[in-house]
């Protein structure tokens, strides 16, 4: 099976000159909803949430937390002309190293292995929403963080109120969960 973080890392290793590098501090947003994305991204080092924001300003983490290790394939959208729902926000210091359409067009034409590599990113980004789905569909708060501290086994080093998003339950929720398993 195709390894796409490593097929991705290889592509930046072996271009380095096509990517840019850049740190982001905590809170700085790396991608807006509402726009057509200009960037591919390889995440170095960091924690990186994806997350909508509703009408009344309430935000969602939809389905995923990224780090280290984890390319951002946002220029599929590019390709065909449409803007993001999701904005991506460094929520741990990252280094993170960016890629232009253009670059990205000329390692396409010479790697054809990057367009089954796309489809796999976006069928894994399906992959993880269904998998949160169904850990969000079991009754009790506790079950549902020990389901989704072995998708993402970084989430302890995230804030309370991005896990309660992603679990959707309070952070209150999260830290009497966090205690239950502790416990158990």
């Amino acid at each position: 099976m195709l390894d796409i973080d490593k097929e991705i890392k290889k592509l930046v290793d072996e271009h380095s000159d096509l990517w840019k590098k850049k740190s982001y501090k905590k809170g700085e947003i790396l991608l807006k909803s509402d726009v057509v994305p200009t960037h591919n991204y390889f995440i170095e080092t960091g924690i990186l949430k994806v997350y909508t924001v509703d009408e009344e300003r309430m935000e969602t983490i939809n389905h995923a937390f990224l780090c280290g290790g984890n390319p951002i394939l946002s220029l599929n959208w590019t390709n065909i002309n449409i803007r993001t729902i999701y904005n991506i926000e460094v929520i741990k210091n990252a280094n993170i190293y960016s890629i232009n359409a253009n670059n990205w067009n000329k390692i396409t034409q010479e790697k054809p292995l990057i367009n089954e590599i796309v489809s796999h990113d976006v069928n894994r980004m399906f992959e993880v929403l269904i998998k949160q789905r169904i850990i969000n569909s079991k009754p009790d708060t506790t079950t549902r963080y020990k389901l989704t501290l072995k998708m993402y086994p970084f989430l302890t080093q995230i804030n309370d109120d991005d896990v309660g998003s992603l679990l959707g339950v309070s952070a209150r929720s999260v830290r009497t969960a966090k205690v239950n398993q502790k416990n158990n």
